[in-house]
């Protein structure tokens, strides 16, 4: 027996009352709670961080200072910040920011 559905209207793509119009045709993104959840608290801890970035920003540094401090002791971690600060100004130097000069500059000048 042959299917003769494909000549109604209400038959087409095995959807009831279904339409192929261009303009009908609609995206929709479904997502499960758990991700909606999730992309909120990224879109806040974003908002966040951009309004706050130097509070977040020095935080973070404290945390992972007072973190080596804990692990590897006072010495070691007070080494790891002066070599930082060196392989810091040295970059800064190459990049041509000046303000690294003018900061050797003032601390020379007082001795």
């Amino acid at each position: 027996m042959r299917n003769n559905y494909g000549n109604f209207p209400d038959y087409q793509n095995n959807y009831e009352n279904s339409r192929k119009d261009q303009d009908d045709q609609r995206i929709i993104f479904v997502e499960k709670k758990k991700d909606r959840d999730i992309s909120i608290l990224k879109e806040k801890f974003r908002n966040y961080t951009s309004l706050h970035w130097n509070e977040f920003k020095y935080t973070l540094l404290g945390l992972i200072i007072a973190v080596l401090f804990l692990t590897i002791g006072f010495f070691r971690t007070l080494l790891i910040m002066i070599l930082f600060f060196i392989g810091n100004s040295y970059g800064k130097f190459k990049d041509g920011d000046p303000r690294i000069l003018f900061w050797l500059e003032k601390m020379f000048r007082k001795y």
